[in-house]
């Protein structure tokens, strides 16, 4: 029996990095050997995870080439341009995820697990219950911990009631204080000391082909915004640099004082961006006051939109 490589997508999130490590033990319960990866450098609420639960950090997958004789699981997307290149060529045997479908062809007919959950987390959860296998402490921990992120405490318009259940089961059966979890991950995830404006841009960052143009789509979380603000003229400079290649969009999350969203946008059709979001830009910037969720809120509308056409 082949090996099974699991990973999510490029630049990893929490939830992608934690539901690597979560679909390996998964894997193992029903009798495989897998193998975690990450597609790159996991960010520092994601390493502050691992470390608080005692968890090694997965070893970085820098092409398919390394995993030739394994088998894959994916995790988090099915967005083949959020993968390695040539991933299609690999056996995959499983895909477990919780966006809508992204156009990743396979050459078999893979175990599919895609709900339409606020984390793959949340679908993981559900998988351990569905197939009986006891999922340990430690597992129960990362779960928690990735759906707490995706979701925002489960505030973001994303959560549904199986988020809500896995979180109150999981906290009830760990004695985990929710809220004192949560302020952690989010002290970690706003940590932006020694992060250039580049890798601020990076850090949570996907790319997309809507209406035959190339979206380069961006998410910043901080807790309070002044020291973003006083970084965001180079951030924007950085972004209209990569113009050139891109549409770009991103968007600048304040989670806990006020709950409102920064959307900034550099574009060669920025008023039609614009058009899209029903918004008005000044200096390629808008407000929102809300939390905007990613998956939802910008690609579903610039998918979905004939505006770009």
């Amino acid at each position: 029996m082949k090996k099974v490589a699991v990973f999510g997508h490029k630049n990893p999130d929490s939830d992608s990095v934690l539901s690597a490590i979560i679909l390996g033990e998964f894997l193992s319960g029903r009798g495989e050997d897998a193998v975690p990866f990450t597609l790159g450098k996991i960010n520092l609420e994601s390493e502050f995870v691992l470390k608080k639960f005692g968890v090694k950090e997965p070893k970085v997958l820098s092409s398919v080439e390394e995993i030739n004789d394994f088998s894959v699981a994916i995790v988090d997307t099915t967005n083949p341009m959020q993968l390695p290149n040539g991933i299609e060529r690999n056996d995959i045997k499983m895909i477990v995820d919780h966006h809508n479908l992204g156009g990743l062809v396979t050459a078999g007919v893979p175990e599919i697990w895609v709900r339409p959950y606020g984390a793959t987390c949340t679908v993981l959860y559900e998988m351990f219950s569905l197939a009986r296998i006891k999922a340990s402490k430690t597992i129960l921990s990362l779960i928690l911990s990735g759906i707490l992120s995706d979701t925002f405490n489960l505030t973001a318009a994303t959560t549904v009631e199986q988020d809500k259940n896995a979180v109150r089961e999981i906290s009830r059966e760990l004695g985990c204080d929710v809220d004192s979890l949560w302020e952690e991950l989010l002290d970690a995830k706003s940590n932006i000391s020694g992060l250039t404006d580049m890798d601020l841009i990076l850090l949570d960052s996907k790319e997309f082909v809507f209406h035959n143009k190339l979206f380069f789509i961006a998410n910043i979380d901080v807790k309070y915004p002044d020291a973003i603000m006083a970084r965001l003229q180079d951030i924007k400079k950085t972004l209209l640099e990569m113009k050139t290649k891109y549409y770009c969009v991103m968007s600048i999350i304040n989670i806990m004082s006020t709950n409102k969203s920064i959307l900034i946008s550099f574009a060669d059709d920025n008023e039609k961006i614009a058009k899209i979001f029903d918004k008005k830009f000044e200096n390629n910037e808008t407000l929102f006051d809300r939390i905007l969720v990613r998956k939802k809120d910008i690609v579903a509308l610039l998918q979905s939109s004939d505006i770009l056409d």
